[in-house]
């Protein structure tokens, strides 16, 4: 059986990795948190929902979190993202995205 919502954030709350705050955790541009209610989201660091709070993560993100975990699915859609943003044909876009991949490099020296 796979990982369901809540094994991805029991991972999150455990990491050594990211920013801790209460009942959340942030890493790489995410951050999964359980509510009042006991449900847990997962939400986009980097883009807001009509100015006050972050946007749910789409359902595409959560099984990428779902199949490989919080830590490596964070990694792998922020690889993702950047990845295909550094074959963009604006030469700031690209270059935007190159920068952010060294530092992921840098940072985690081993993936590469």
């Amino acid at each position: 059986m796979g990982r369901v919502i809540l094994d991805v954030y029991q991972e999150a709350i455990k990491a050594k990795e990211g920013i801790h705050i209460d009942d959340s955790a942030i890493f790489m541009g995410y951050k999964i948190s359980k509510r009042e209610d006991e449900s847990i989201t997962i939400a986009e660091t980097g883009r807001r929902y009509h100015g006050s709070g972050y946007k749910l993560a789409p359902e595409e993100y959560i099984k990428v979190f779902l199949e490989k975990g919080w830590i490596n699915g964070a990694k792998h859609l922020y690889l993702s993202k950047y990845q295909s943003m550094s074959e963009h044909t604006d030469e700031r876009i690209s270059n935007f995205a190159k920068s952010k991949l060294n530092k992921y490099y840098e940072r985690f020296s081993k993936v590469k």
